[in-house]
């Protein structure tokens, strides 16, 4: 399982927004990630799970460019469902790290 963690600056733990990437789901739609244009900072995001780069990390992404993204996936036809709900989460933490100037942390368990 991986977590995406958007984080105050403050760094309180309490007002952490967590996405959470459970491992069957991202292997289900790597492909799928992976093949969709202009995404690039999903992607990276995305391919961030195994390996080395799977080691906790601290990810410098333009937000607004990351929520455009999300944006666009939306936009698809042929999104599947559960991949479309993880997307409109990622989005609403996307949306509150950019009010709240946030950090964003991958990290691997």
């Amino acid at each position: 399982m991986r977590k995406i963690v958007f984080s105050s600056c403050s760094g309180d733990v309490a007002s952490s927004d967590v996405v959470v990437i459970h491992d069957e789901m991202w292997e289900r739609y790597y492909s799928c990630i992976e093949g969709y244009r202009d995404i690039p900072i999903f992607q990276r995001l995305w391919k961030h799970q195994f390996g080395k780069e799977a080691e906790p990390q601290s990810v410098k992404a333009n937000f607004e460019q990351l929520a455009d993204e999300f944006d666009t996936i939306l936009q698809l036809d042929g999104t599947p469902v559960e991949l479309r709900q993880f997307i409109i989460d990622c989005k609403a933490s996307v949306d509150r790290a950019i009010k709240n100037n946030a950090t964003c942390d991958i990290i691997a368990e």
